[in-house]
């Protein structure tokens, strides 16, 4: 059992100490709960059994086969030595290797091969593409939450002044400084703020709710941390060559390399097949 905090003057226990969450936080919690992103990342893991077995396909099978036979004696003048006791015999072992060596296949082994290796790399790419897609949620949750939120104190703040205001209007009305219609005025646009502020209230809802999906957790006490970015490089960049080596055009262009092996290795059925098959008895 772990101890309770101690208790101030009057009972009460203190509150928990707020705990902060940085945008990398949030997207770490993220990665762990994203079904999507597991389901891409065990889907790299798979390409290596395709691997594997586009490799079965160019190598030869090489088994060890023992049999024995059993039978009952067979009566009348066999003889006891040749082929004729060997197959009259009651116990009868044999042992062999069996090995069988495909030489041609149509190119059926090269086209697994290539379409196995690019389809590790699309897998592959596509996994760095649903970590990103995932980052850009994030981003876009935790920097809404933390606008709707000082958006609200803003406004707020704007909702104390016009409250303000409209006392003031109303007593220089009473003194004839000011007409009733500037008191009506300031009255129609606090209203107006006051509908905003629940709009926003409702929208930061919907955010905090969103963002609490992404991680998986309950914000509760803990206060989004919004750290000051390094700045961005003033160095020039190709943008055609950063497109290129995006995961999801890399993932594509191996979708490509990956269907013109299956495309090979489907016409490898129109080519004659030439295998080699050999049985190495050991007596």
């Amino acid at each position: 059992m772990g101890k309770r905090p101690p208790s101030d003057a009057a009972g009460r226990e203190p509150a928990l100490p707020e705990v902060s969450l940085t945008l990398q936080d949030s997207y770490e919690l993220a990665l762990k709960r994203s079904d999507e992103v597991a389901i891409s990342k065990e889907e790299v893991g798979r390409t290596i059994g395709s691997f594997l077995e586009a490799s079965g396909e160019a190598l030869g099978d090489f088994d060890y086969v023992a049999t024995e036979m059993r039978q009952d004696p067979q009566k009348g003048g066999v003889s006891e030595s040749g082929a004729s006791s060997t197959l009259a015999a009651s116990k009868r072992r044999e042992r062999r290797f069996e090995y069988s060596q495909p030489l041609f296949q149509g190119f059926r082994a090269l086209g697994a091969l290539s379409g196995a290796g690019s389809l590790r790399k699309q897998r592959q790419g596509e996994y760095e593409r649903a970590k990103q897609l995932l980052f850009t949620d994030v981003v876009n949750a935790f920097y809404t939450y933390i606008r709707l939120g000082k958006d609200i104190e803003i406004m707020e703040g704007i909702l104390n002044l016009s409250e303000d205001r409209i006392k003031d209007l109303k007593r220089w009305e009473e003194i004839g400084r000011s007409r009733p219609s500037e008191t009506s005025t300031a009255t129609v646009t606090l209203e107006t703020f006051k509908a905003d502020i629940a709009k926003s209230k409702i929208d930061l809802a919907n955010a905090r709710n969103f963002f609490t999906f992404l991680i998986g957790m309950a914000l509760d006490t803990r206060e989004l941390k919004d750290e000051k970015l390094p700045a961005p490089s003033s160095e020039p960049f190709d943008l055609l060559e950063l497109v290129r080596k995006r995961p999801d055009v890399e993932a594509s262009k191996q979708a490509v390399t990956t269907a013109r092996g299956a495309l090979i290795v489907a016409q490898s059925d129109l080519w004659p097949k030439i295998t080699l098959d050999a049985d190495l008895y050991q007596h």
